[in-house]
């Protein structure tokens, strides 16, 4: 994540982002479960980070204290040194901390673990009070609640021929779930020479599958292709960045 766009996230955070800032965020939050989580995820990281710096400078002032022994009355100007001296501990706590975060090497597992997670049923709408589903709804139902071997089995039996491309698409993010992305690699290899409506989403999660079989060179090229064919694509450009730091 860019310095400026933790920043927006984090003035949001603290509730000093101005209102149209505010309404444009929330929109994208809205519309895009990728970037809701993405916020939410920043979100609990910076409450970490001050919740652990809180903490670590309470234990700093408990010690000082300890080490001076009983209460006794200090001149104001040995008070103003101490507070000087206790402001800077809580700098160097939390500059400690904030390093710790942006310094932590990068790698393809980190980088898969941050951003895959199974893309959204678009294609069947679920209703819970629904006694009788087709076999197509019960596919994605399957799906929906993470039972991925059985979405599987439906999405396969339901396309015997191969020819529908967005069950093809399902069933590799449910071998995806089930951690075997070379399977899944070879589906949306497939995927990625059609010109299907879920395409920036086969290059995206196509991406990952390289990431977690460890093919950096692949990821790579996958991430040009991705800034190249689709530059408007938030989500898609967001993993670029992470893959562009990795070294072969």
């Amino acid at each position: 994540m860019n310095p400026e766009r933790l920043e927006i996230i984090e003035k949001y955070f603290d509730g000093i982002l101005n209102p149209s800032e505010i309404a444009e965020l929330e929109k994208q939050m809205e519309s895009d479960m990728f970037i809701r989580e993405e916020v939410n995820e920043t979100i609990s990281l910076i409450k970490g980070i001050r919740e652990a710096g809180r903490h670590e400078f309470k234990l700093k002032l408990i010690e000082a204290e300890n080490q001076a022994g009983p209460l006794k009355i200090v001149p104001f100007k040995i008070r103003k040194v101490w507070y000087y001296a206790a402001a800077v501990i809580l700098i160097m706590v939390a500059t400690g901390i904030s390093y710790w975060l942006f310094s932590n090497p990068i790698s393809a597992e980190k980088i898969y673990a941050e951003y895959y997670t199974p893309y959204p049923n678009v294609i069947v709408p679920l209703t819970r009070d629904e006694k009788e589903p087709d076999s197509l709804k019960t596919a994605f139902k399957y799906y929906e609640t993470a039972n991925f071997q059985e979405a599987i089995h439906y999405f396969t039996l339901l396309n015997p021929s191969g020819t529908d491309e967005n069950l093809l698409f399902y069933k590799a993010i449910s071998l995806m779930s089930l951690n075997q992305p070379a399977e899944a690699k070879s589906i949306l290899e497939l995927l990625a020479d059609k010109n299907t409506p879920l395409q920036k989403q086969v290059y995206y999660y196509l991406a990952l599958t390289y990431l977690k079989t460890d093919n950096i060179h692949g990821a790579k090229n996958i991430a040009m292709k991705i800034q190249h064919k689709f530059p408007t694509y938030n989500n898609g450009i967001l993993l670029v960045h992470q893959i562009n730091k990795l070294k072969n």
